[in-house]
């Protein structure tokens, strides 16, 4: 099984630094070696050749104004957009994605987000899902208003994160 762990944050010391590390270890968990991919003005992922035969793909960001940061976003225009907005290209190079995973923190709270129309969450499961397998599980894991959490729960969050993708990864490859 081949699982991809796409992290986008300009910091490598952040949370959402933590959180991707969290991720990549949820999948050792699940028993599978992830491949991590930390998107930046020098790294722009992986190419639509590299995600194929991809069972699951992680994506781990911050929502900065509603959405994915910059690099996260143009990663996936630049690399999914000729299957989303151009001629039908089959096979989409997610065809294989049977497990699609965002995880994300947010600085408002959830009400807010739903107020908004949740955009990050609207891109990865009317955009990126469609290009997935028939059957793909989609899983938004999300930790919201940010700042007005603790240390306590923000581990406590890490650690769902952890756990709720070794429970994926896990089930995957049975």
């Amino acid at each position: 099984m081949t699982c991809r762990v796409i992290h986008a944050h300009p910091v490598s010391g952040s949370f959402s630094a933590a959180l991707c590390d969290a991720v990549a270890d949820g999948v050792r968990d699940g028993g599978i070696e992830p491949v991590v991919t930390h998107l930046g003005p020098d790294v722009c992922g992986p190419d639509a050749a590299a995600l194929t035969g991809t069972d699951a793909l992680h994506l781990v960001y911050p929502t900065w104004w509603g959405g994915p940061p910059a690099e996260m976003l143009d990663w996936i225009q630049r690399i999914l957009g000729p299957w989303v907005d151009g001629p039908s290209r089959d096979p989409s190079p997610l065809a294989a994605v049977t497990t699609l995973t965002a995880v994300t923190t947010h600085g408002s709270s959830a009400l807010v987000n739903r107020l908004q129309g949740e955009p990050g969450r609207q891109l990865v499961t009317r955009v990126v899902a469609p290009l997935c397998h028939p059957d793909v599980e989609v899983e938004w894991i999300a930790l919201y208003a940010i700042e007005a959490t603790d240390r306590t729960a923000r581990e406590a969050f890490l650690d769902r994160a952890r756990r709720s993708v070794a429970l994926t990864s896990g089930a995957a490859r049975r």
